[in-house]
């Protein structure tokens, strides 16, 4: 072979291997410049509708959360509400103490405290008449302790989402 075909050789093999190089660099240009800001675009604006849409929707984070939600929907008059703790929540799960249609059982945990029972009675009301009777079955220190600013905004202020609760909220657990 002549020096000069060893040349051409030579410069297609180099011009062979820079084509490659710039396909697969336009390859990557073309995902990082376009496939990945869309396809993330797409996910942003698919997570945002889906947001929007469940808006209204209560979150269901804790056993408060569905409790105060019960409230609301509770079948029948209640002739008793039971309001209590979370030794009290337990009990009543494995024992009836009458018809769910006659007794209300809105126990909650210590950790809500008696401001949660005082929103969920209200929440109660405002569906239910008045029950002839409210039972309070609390450990000492629940009837006594009101929860601390992080056990508020934790547990209350996520759970009790009409205007009127945030309002009555707001003087103890400011945003």
């Amino acid at each position: 072979m002549t020096d000069q075909s060893q040349a051409a050789v030579l410069l297609a093999s180099q011009d062979a291997d820079g084509g490659a190089r710039s396909d697969r660099r336009s390859g990557w240009l073309r995902f990082f410049g376009l496939l990945l800001p869309f396809s993330f675009l797409g996910f942003l604006l698919i997570a945002q509708g889906a947001a929007s849409a469940l808006r209204g929707v209560q979150p269901l984070r804790s056993s408060l959360d569905t409790i105060a939600l019960r409230a609301l929907h509770l079948p029948g008059h209640a002739d008793w509400l039971i309001f209590g703790d979370s030794l009290s929540q337990h009990v009543l799960m494995d024992v009836s103490v009458g018809d769910p249609a006659r007794v209300a059982d809105l126990t909650t945990h210590a950790g809500a405290g008696m401001p949660s029972m005082y929103l969920l009675l209200r929440r109660y009301l405002s569906t239910h008449p008045a029950p002839h009777h409210v039972l309070l079955a609390v450990s000492p220190e629940t009837y006594a302790d009101v929860p601390s600013q992080k056990d508020g905004g934790f547990w209350l202020v996520p759970t009790f989402l009409e205007p009127d609760e945030q309002a009555w909220l707001s003087r103890f657990y400011p945003a």
